[in-house]
């Protein structure tokens, strides 16, 4: 996509960086992903008990994934999926 140089690629490439800046400072800080989710899951119409419900269960769920992943491989979940 980098070396595609039309002016229609252009707001692709800008959109692409803005959002993979975005991802990275979601790894750093976790509370801002959180926050986009939830944003995304009262835009969708969910009200907030089920918003509450699904990012408790998705963490349990993360929690359980790396214990698994730790008895199993002696790794967690995202260094597994770098070694991938």
């Amino acid at each position: 996509m980098q070396s595609v140089p039309t002016k229609k690629a252009e707001p692709f490439k800008r959109w692409l960086a803005k959002v993979g800046f975005e991802r990275l400072q979601e790894i750093q800080n976790p509370d801002i992903a959180i926050k986009r989710a939830t944003f995304l899951y009262k835009t969708k119409g969910y009200d907030d008990e089920w918003i509450e419900a699904r990012i408790r269960n998705k963490t349990s769920s993360d929690i359980l994934t790396d214990a698994i992943s730790i008895e199993t491989f002696g790794i967690k979940t995202a260094r597994h999926k770098q070694i991938k």
